[in-house]
């Protein structure tokens, strides 16, 4: 591990990426996560707009008055989802991508680990990635700020296997980087699971 590379890009390194954890999940952790998981999926099919509290409540078998106990607002709770996908993004991709110095091998990994986390949360970043304009202006600042973050750290990448000669240097990075984004995050409106496809084979497709 090159621990190193995390200042030079703007981050530290999350606590215990270099080492598995085994903790089991805490009662309130575990509920979050379900609360996440069960809005998301209720976003995906309906809409954030159409779908109600009430709605959330029902599938999570809780009374929509028990719902408030875990979010303030439906907004509360899109936005929270919102950065729970982006926070996973910036905790595992840098970590695998850290994993080696060469500039190529970089962009394997970035793709492997972009697709990974992209595909194991699908409904969550599908809801962030469409429902992101829902949010209010002061909610969507923190969430286009760990954005940035994320683009930076992905431009970053590229920009390194540029310099190092490994990949085209005819389009600016900028591009690169915006297509590169746009190719993986789409795969999470359309990929399905037990499919022709698995996603180790998408990955070597994006990355070929």
């Amino acid at each position: 591990m090159h621990n190193g590379v995390w200042p030079q890009l703007g981050f530290e390194a999350p606590a215990g990426a270099h080492m598995k954890q085994n903790k089991s999940p805490q009662p309130e952790h575990s509920t979050t996560e379900r609360l996440f998981d069960t809005a998301a999926a209720l976003f995906w099919r309906k809409g954030y707009a159409a779908t109600t509290t009430r709605e959330i409540a029902s599938a999570l078998g809780i009374q929509q008055a028990s719902l408030y106990h875990h979010m303030a607002s439906k907004e509360d709770l899109l936005y929270r989802v919102c950065l729970s996908s982006l926070e996973t993004f910036l905790a595992d991709v840098p970590a695998a991508v850290c994993e080696t110095e060469c500039p190529l091998e970089r962009i394997r990994l970035f793709i492997r680990a972009h697709l990974a986390t992209l595909l194991r949360y699908q409904q969550r970043n599908v809801t962030s990635l469409t429902e992101f304009r829902s949010l209010s202006p002061h909610h969507r600042k923190d969430v286009l700020a760990l954005r940035d973050k994320y683009e930076h750290f992905s431009r970053s990448t590229l920009e390194n296997t540029q310099t190092a000669g490994a990949i085209r240097i005819d389009v600016p990075v900028k591009y690169l980087s915006l297509a590169l984004m746009s190719m993986l995050n789409y795969a999470a409106l359309w990929f399905r699971k037990e499919k022709a496809l698995n996603q180790d084979q998408l990955a070597e497709i994006f990355t070929k």
